[in-house]
């Protein structure tokens, strides 16, 4: 009996909290919209910024994969670029050389690849009839796909007999390549940087 009892005023109580509740919500509707808009903001809120911030470390990650896992970069100019940048102490530092990354490669025996890159910017690059301005070039040498992620759309990286002899070749961004060849594939066209090259490959954009 004491347990019937217990179980009839239990489910009367929840029976009376359920109907004063929704008697509640009923007669302030305006306060209960308000209340539920408030949630939903909040849960909005807190559900966009969860998205942005995840958005944000995946960015993160993948610019950090495209630079290689365990590689140390040498150059002459550290990478911070601010305001307050202290150029004077680093400009009469002497660059890397071609020749050093060679002594590299025979003073350390367990790297997996060493690689030399060397940036130009600003130059011009015509095809024909058609030029793109303000272009960056960058020169490496074989063992840069080691390095740096890099992902083809069409064509291939350049061959090490292409290296080996010095042959001109270049591979171009996505978007240089639809400004020189809008109406046909930039694989296996002449570009000139200076001297004429030619293409063998087309980055992913």
């Amino acid at each position: 009996m004491n347990i019937s009892l217990n179980v009839h005023t239990i489910l009367s109580l929840l029976k009376e909290s359920i109907g004063f509740a929704w008697q509640n919500l009923v007669s302030n509707k305006l306060r209960t919209f308000l209340s539920l808009l408030g949630i939903s903001i909040g849960v909005f809120c807190i559900s966009a910024i969860l998205t942005f911030v995840d958005s944000l470390n995946q960015n993160i990650r993948q610019s950090l994969a495209k630079l290689g896992e365990n590689v140390i970069y040498v150059q002459k100019w550290p990478w911070s670029n601010f305001s307050d940048y202290p150029w004077w102490e680093y400009v009469n530092r002497p660059q890397v050389s071609y020749q050093e990354k060679q002594m590299l490669e025979k003073r350390i025996q367990n790297a997996q690849a060493i690689a030399f890159n060397a940036d130009v910017g600003g130059k011009t690059i015509k095809s024909g009839n058609n030029t793109a301005n303000n272009v960056s070039i960058r020169a490496v040498s074989q063992d840069f796909k080691q390095i740096y992620d890099l992902t083809f759309q069409k064509g291939r990286y350049f061959s090490q007999p292409e290296s080996s002899y010095g042959s001109a070749v270049t591979i171009l961004g996505h978007e240089i390549a639809s400004n020189l060849f809008p109406d046909q594939p930039a694989v296996n066209q002449e570009v000139k940087h200076g001297p004429a090259s030619l293409c063998s490959g087309q980055f992913c954009p």
